[in-house]
């Protein structure tokens, strides 16, 4: 098989929302625990937590079978700044995330073979 562009049905496909390249180890001593850092998206836009087969913290929706040229549209809302981040305000979040692309980590799955796509959408819903 050449890709996914070849076949008729991705069987197994998932969307996660990547974060930003920054290194969060210093938030560990303030008030965050590792779990907290791992379920918070660091980005503009998360899934809508439990909408379209979105898990609870907005970070990843699916498996789902999708037809190749078909589209499934999600549900996304603006990320929110962590409760341990002492008082930042959803306008300075936001402000940090104004040019922030929305990363997506897309997996297809079709029997034995799986491919891994990185994306990165523009962020125009300023």
């Amino acid at each position: 098989m050449a890709g996914p562009d070849e076949l008729a049905e991705v069987e197994f496909l998932s969307v996660r929302v990547d974060d930003d390249d920054k290194d969060r180890s210093h938030v560990l001593g303030i008030g965050a625990t590792p779990e907290q850092l791992a379920n918070h998206v660091w980005g503009p836009f998360r899934f809508t937590p439990r909408v379209d087969q979105a898990d609870e913290h907005g970070r990843a929706v699916g498996p789902f079978k999708l037809r190749i040229g078909r589209g499934r549209p999600f549900q996304l809302e603006r990320t929110r700044p962590g409760l341990w981040m002492g008082g930042k305000t959803m306008e300075q979040w936001q402000d940090e995330y104004r040019d922030h692309p929305v990363r997506l980590v897309i997996t297809c799955r079709v029997d034995d073979d799986e491919w891994t796509l990185a994306r990165q959408l523009p962020n125009e819903a300023y």
